[in-house]
């Protein structure tokens, strides 16, 4: 079969579209094609672009909700329910930085919403002592996980997404929805607070 130009009534000459049963090219080399590219051939119905995506940006997924997240599980669950809301928020969607930036504060509030959750159906505190013991450590990289959480959260999310995940000062400022000025100067506090 070969293509099939559908048009309505009221389409001009330049609104027909053409459709093929040949698959449109696979996105085999992803450096090529910047998010905003493969979301638009996603809405256009490539799949492939939308798997481009979603391997693009897992592992960055994957890190935010374990890091945010009480355990894997919860992890997991705000991992599948972020991508899930791209799937969903795609054809409204207009990009104007990495789907990443878009992504983190979809796992962060997500993450929120649980704790507010929590906190309204907890009727009690735990009774396990254990629970509220704090944690040895002894390694450098625990230690720097101890002084990390005593950051308030604003600069520990800073340096977490400047630092560890090397999101541009800009790309930061559009993941939290905040000026440029203010991630360089949460930045700036979170290092000098670390020593």
């Amino acid at each position: 079969m070969g293509s099939v130009f559908l048009c309505n009534a009221r389409s001009r000459a330049r609104d027909v579209v053409a459709y093929s049963d040949v698959p449109p090219e696979p996105f085999h080399d992803p450096e090529h094609h910047s998010d905003a590219d493969l979301l638009a051939a996603y809405i256009r119905g490539d799949v492939r672009a939308f798997d481009t995506l979603y391997h693009r940006h897992k592992d960055f997924a994957a890190r935010v909700a374990r890091r945010m997240a009480r355990d894997e599980s919860e992890a997991m669950d705000v991992f599948q329910e972020a991508f899930a809301k791209l799937v969903e928020h795609a054809p409204r969607l207009r990009l104007t930085a990495k789907v990443s930036t878009w992504l983190y504060p979809v796992i962060r509030n997500a993450i929120a919403e649980r704790r507010r959750r929590e906190r309204t159906l907890r009727l009690a505190p735990s009774d396990d002592p254990a629970a509220a013991a704090p944690v040895p450590t002894s390694t450098n990289a625990a230690d720097l996980s101890a002084r990390l959480a005593r950051l308030p959260d604003d600069q520990r999310e800073v340096v977490l997404l400047r630092i560890v995940e090397e999101l541009s000062v800009q790309e930061v400022a559009l993941a939290l929805d905040i000026p440029e000025g203010t991630v360089k100067s949460r930045l700036h506090h979170a290092l000098k607070a670390l020593g």
